[in-house]
């Protein structure tokens, strides 16, 4: 019988990361009154880059995508394996697994892809905020995967924020 909790359980925590990630990147304000700041972790600092700003979002949406893409796979690739070969109860789940290895690193390559970018000229504390609280929010999924998950539901998706400075930014499609 706590087997079967143990599945329901991760399959409704699953689901229910996956419909926040949904409605955040069809979701968000336009606040123009955003600000970041990072928490925890090394500062991501930005470098001023020759792309005008039409040209850097036009580049990092394809990125944040990929992002999106990857993780939304991945998260399945999860749930399929922690149903059909569910883990002992003394064991990692397979959710806190990924929590730990692959959920990082794909949100690791977006933060280095967009750094790699160079931000328009001014714009770097502004890029600068929005990637710390993308790292914040891949910190804070390691330490405790359940209470992001609900924190992810109840922020729609945002990485500590993350969705509403990027879309302050201009940025539709980043997490």
């Amino acid at each position: 019988m706590r087997g079967r909790f143990l599945s329901i359980r991760l399959l409704l925590t699953l689901s229910a990361a996956l419909l926040a990630l949904l409605l955040a990147v069809g979701c968000g304000d336009s606040d123009d009154s955003a600000t970041g700041s990072s928490g925890g972790g090394e500062e991501i600092t930005v470098e001023s880059g020759s792309l005008s700003k039409a040209a850097f979002i036009k580049q990092v949406e394809p990125i944040c995508r990929k992002a999106r893409e990857r993780f939304e796979a991945e998260l399945g690739k999860t749930f399929q394996e922690g149903t059909e070969n569910p883990r002992k109860p003394t064991e990692i789940s397979a959710l806190e697994e990924y929590y730990e290895t692959a959920f990082p690193k794909t949100y690791e390559s977006l933060i280095d892809e967009i750094s790699a970018l160079g931000a328009p000229k001014g714009d770097e504390q502004e890029i600068a905020a929005y990637l710390n609280a993308v790292q914040k929010g891949i910190a804070e999924a390691g330490e405790d995967f359940e209470a992001f998950n609900q924190s992810f539901l109840e922020n729609q998706g945002a990485f500590d924020g993350s969705v509403k400075l990027a879309r302050a930014y201009g940025l539709r499609g980043c997490p």
